[in-house]
């Protein structure tokens, strides 16, 4: 038995290594089998459970090109968190997506947050700026400077008013939370190649209530004055109100060091070239974004100076008398230091040294003391105690052709009549001239005054009430037709007192009109005053420009002013009115040299005379909004038919030097070498569009009659319509 067992054990073992040996290698894979018959579809599911309903789709949507931004709210947290919610239209009614992925155009915004601190009389200071940013010069100067930010957060609030909600990336933590606060946007947006700005600004107080303390020196109707489309840094920064919230105290140039704090910049920029500083040589300039040098060095203001009220309007209009500042009183008194030693080119203050916070008002009060501030910037034209004469033309009579017009008139002096037989004038000169389809013959004969004739009567001199019959010199020409227009210039100069002009007033009269036919009206006077206060010429006793249109009219010509060197070539200028006007305003855009003789005029001591150049006026508004000087559609083409043409000339000299010894021509031997006329249409266009080729296309579009084509292309209704190229924004 025990034998058995071992001989059977190791042959077990064996068996499956034999099996395993004599394995050979697997062969290749058979064939697919063929597919089987494909099963019977299964039964449909039940349809699922419904999803929950999405929010409103959005699409692109319609707008106009404009853009408006309008603050709903601002806040600013316990924590220092400030936010403003805002809407964005097209500036009508129509919301704007931020980004323009729905409408045309994405809108760039930038942000600026500040506060108004009070003064020591409770009344409010200058705004400071929370948000700021260090400028750089290339010098390595560096100034800090007010300045709108932009990387904050932005969040959606609802799409379809066009509202959102920006949060500061500015921490405002310590902020007065009692102080108004004053958030202002401004933003850009262009579509179809245009850019167009906005701006808005909105006060607040953190701790809530009603805002008690709003800053308003100077208001954007003071501006519109003069500046028709005001803006600055591209277009979206245009009310004063978000002017004054970077232009700070706190805010500077470092590439020049000037201080661009509004109630300094405005007042330097404003005096430009009358300022001491430049007078005396230094340019005032500012360096301005990608290091554009502004320099206003060459401003003239339309209107004197020191009539701040100009300017100064609204809430706190009486600050620039009532709270005298040394950085506002110095930035147009810019020689005078408080300092010793001085520096160059300075002259001590008149009280002597004074420290940085005086109390100016002490010597500088509204009126009295030493100097008072009103008294010191009273400009002779409004003064309250001027004698202001005011001529009314009542009638004219006996005014057929060669007859010697009897002028009826009244004379008031500061609103009371005035006998001036008794108490005359200083002078006292009547203007003729008509047709009054065309001015062309031209009169003037002295009622009082120097070289008087005529005789001056009274009607009710009580009343202030007198007739004046001119000289058969002065009579009306007997080939004259239609109707003419007599204007009156008046002065009145008191012993040791400037001269006071009255307005001129003129009247239409019929000559052989059944009624009198008025001369049209281009200009007004009061749009020419909005910018130049009390415009008057020739010594102050010229003013309105109808009166001024009575001389300067189609065939005026400057030769009576003109250089007049003995030998020599000049081109004398028409100073028809429009040509001269629009030729003044061009000034600093004009293409060609637009040179005047002014007054004095040329003497053997000076044959140039006074030659005064137009060439740097700068113009404060957009020049193609004509509708700032003209009256309703009187720039607008076609022109009246039957306008006469105006006139450049060329003179020379034909006068033989050996005749004097001076080296004056005489104006008698300053004979015409050529004429170059302009005809009516052509000489108000290119009076601002000088340029050779425009100057030549309008010579083409003139028949060899003398009619021009201009309303072909310029007229109502035409793609180049003056009406829309020329329109107000």
């Amino acid at each position: 038995m025990l034998a058995l067992a071992r001989s059977s054990f190791p042959i077990a073992l064996l068996f499956p290594l034999l099996l395993s040996a004599c394995e050979g290698p697997m062969g290749p894979s058979g064939r697919p089998g063929d597919p089987g018959d494909p099963g019977d579809p299964g039964d449909p599911g039940g349809p699922g459970d419904p999803g929950d309903p999405g929010g409103d789709g959005h699409g692109p949507y319609l707008s106009g090109p404009g853009l408006a931004v309008d603050v709903v709210s601002a806040e600013v947290s316990s924590d220092g968190v400030a936010a403003v919610s805002f809407k964005l239209t097209d500036g009508d009614g129509v919301p704007l997506d931020r980004e323009g992925r729905y409408t045309a155009g994405a809108v760039d915004l930038r942000f600026v947050l500040a506060h108004l601190p009070l003064d020591n009389a409770g009344d409010p200071a200058e705004y400071v700026a929370y948000t700021t940013r260090v400028q750089t010069a290339p010098s390595g100067d560096s100034a800090t400077q007010a300045d709108g930010e932009g990387n904050g957060s932005f969040a959606l609030v609802d799409a379809a008013a066009g509202t959102y909600r920006y949060t500061f990336a500015t921490d405002v933590a310590g902020a007065p939370r009692s102080e108004t606060h004053a958030v202002g946007i401004y933003g850009t947006r262009t579509v179809g190649g245009v850019r167009r700005g906005a701006d808005a600004t909105f006060e607040f107080v953190p701790a809530g209530g009603a805002v008690v303390h709003r800053r308003e020196v100077v208001t954007d109707a003071a501006c519109a004055r003069c500046h028709d489309d005001l803006s600055a840094h591209g277009g979206a920064r245009r009310q004063v109100a978000l002017c004054t919230l970077c232009h700070t105290a706190q805010t500077s140039d470092p590439d020049t060091g000037n201080s661009v704090d509004a109630r300094v910049m405005i007042h330097k920029i404003h005096r430009g070239e009358d300022l001491p500083s430049v007078r005396a040589g230094t340019p005032y300039r500012i360096i301005g974004f990608g290091q554009s040098v502004h320099d206003y060095s060459t401003v003239a203001f339309p209107q004197p100076v020191a009539a701040c009220d100009t300017c100064h309007q609204g809430a706190q209009a009486d600050f620039w008398n009532r709270k005298p500042a040394a950085a506002a009183c110095l930035s147009c008194h810019d020689d005078v230091s408080f300092q010793l030693p001085l520096p160059p080119g300075k002259v001590l203050h008149g009280g002597g040294v004074q420290p940085a916070d005086a109390p100016c008002a002490v010597c500088h009060p509204a009126t009295g003391s030493i100097a008072g501030i009103v008294e010191n910037h009273r400009v002779p034209e409004r003064d309250p105690a001027r004698p202001e004469p005011v001529l009314t033309i009542l009638d004219v009579a006996s005014s057929a052709p060669g007859q010697q017009p009897r002028i009826t008139f009244r004379v008031d002096v500061n609103g009371a009549p005035r006998d001036i037989l008794a108490s005359p004038l200083t002078s006292l000169r009547a203007t003729f001239n008509g047709p009054n389809t065309d001015f062309a013959r031209w009169w003037q004969v002295t009622v009082q005054g120097t070289g008087a004739s005529g005789t001056l009567a009274a009607v009710d001199a009580a009343a202030g009430v007198f007739a004046y019959t001119v000289p058969t010199t002065a009579a009306i020409p007997a080939d004259a037709t239609g109707s003419y227009t007599v204007g009156f210039e008046a002065a009145l100069q008191p012993a040791g007192q400037p001269r006071f002009g009255a307005v001129s007033p003129t009247r239409a009269f019929a000559v052989t009109d059944p009624a009198p036919v008025p001369r049209r009206t281009v200009v007004e006077a009061a749009r020419c005053n909005r910018c130049h206060g009390e415009l008057s010429f020739h010594g102050g006793g010229r003013k309105n420009v109808q009166y001024c249109a009575m001389c300067h009219t189609s065939n005026d010509v400057n030769d009576e002013r003109a250089a007049r060197p003995e030998g020599g070539t000049t081109f004398v200028h028409s100073v028809d009115l429009k040509v001269m006007v629009h030729r003044i305003h061009m000034g600093d855009e004009l293409g060609q040299a637009y040179v005047l003789g002014g007054n004095p005029a040329p003497t053997a001591a000076n044959p140039l005379g006074t030659p005064t150049s137009f060439n740097e006026l700068r113009y404060p508004s957009r020049r193609a909004d004509c509708a700032m000087c003209h009256a309703g559609a009187s720039y607008q083409l076609p022109l009246p038919v039957g306008l006469a043409s105006s006139r450049d000339e060329i003179r020379t000299c034909t006068e033989d030097p050996a005749v004097d010894a001076d080296g004056l021509c005489a104006l008698a031997s300053f004979a015409v070498e050529q004429t170059l006329p302009i005809r009516p249409e052509a000489a108000a266009c290119t009076g601002c569009h000088d340029a050779p080729a425009v100057v030549a296309h309008t010579q083409i579009m003139t028949t060899a009659s003398g009619l021009e084509s201009c309303a072909t292309c310029h007229g109502p209704g035409a793609d180049q319509d003056v009406a829309l190229v020329h329109a107000p924004r």
